[in-house]
């Protein structure tokens, strides 16, 4: 919900590696509806296992989906909240997974324990990034998606929305230059504001943030990217996890705190 506004603590969530990237995936959402975010249900897939082993894999048409060109890592996750975490945090796409309880995804990517499983106080996974070229990706061609869900906008998205991502991405010969006409636009005339105001009732959160209180955090920027990337056709996803974590706080170790949302 783009319209809260709930304070972050320092307690720790989980802690890995002091070599873990800076990014970590959670959930994927795929729906705005003006003011919230959220996962359209789909069926789910059983992870599979081998011989018994809790280790676990992510099923072949997930598997599938992936680009031919990957790097890949392995990472341990000690939680360490109280409430145990459903999802399985990864510095990417999760694609293995050894720990407690059994698996499943869905078809926006998202890696969650299977209803009824006993949540892991710690476990491994393997993930998968693209390893792609910045010329690679310039000259990248083929299908979009088929899933029509990553293009998803609300009837009622003010105009003012889709004309001003029109105007920035305006000479932009490529899909990379476009994106990144859009990031470096909310870069330059957005600011950056964990107090940022909350949208009027009504209103519709991505256009407050671009033309009312030009203030926001994270989700707001990201928002802003999403929508306005799928008004130019461009398929996008809203993904949360954390960031950056503490690599002070204990020794060859990654900390992230419920403030690195």
């Amino acid at each position: 919900d783009l319209r809260a506004r709930a304070p972050l603590s320092d307690a720790t969530v989980f802690v890995t590696d002091a070599s873990a990237p800076v990014y970590w995936q959670g959930a994927i959402s795929d729906h705005y509806d003006g003011t919230t975010w959220s996962i359209t249900p789909s069926p789910t897939e059983r992870w599979t296992t081998s011989d018994g082993s809790p280790a676990q894999a992510a099923p072949a048409t997930a598997a599938g989906q992936r680009s031919a060109r990957e790097v890949s890592r392995t990472d341990t996750v000690e939680v360490a909240t109280a409430q145990p975490l459903k999802t399985v945090f990864a510095p990417g796409q999760a694609v293995s997974y050894l720990g407690p309880g059994a698996l499943e995804s869905d078809a926006a990517g998202n890696v969650t324990l299977a209803s009824g499983s006993v949540a892991a106080r710690t476990y491994q996974v393997q993930s998968v990034q693209p390893a792609a070229t910045p010329a690679e990706l310039e000259a990248a061609t083929g299908a979009d998606p088929a899933d029509r869900r990553w293009l998803q906008l609300p009837a009622d998205l003010p105009s003012q929305v889709s004309t001003l991502a029109a105007d920035v991405a305006a000479g932009e010969a490529t899909r990379v230059s476009t994106v990144e006409a859009v990031e470096n636009y909310l870069r330059s005339h957005e600011t950056y504001d964990l107090a940022a105001p909350e949208p009027a009732p009504g209103a519709d959160a991505v256009a407050d943030f671009l033309f009312g209180s030009h203030r926001g955090f994270c989700e707001q920027f990201a928002s802003a990217a999403v929508v306005m990337l799928r008004t130019l056709g461009i398929p996008a996803r809203l993904v949360t996890g954390y960031a950056n974590g503490d690599t002070t706080a204990e020794p060859d170790k990654t900390v992230f705190r419920e403030s690195d949302a």
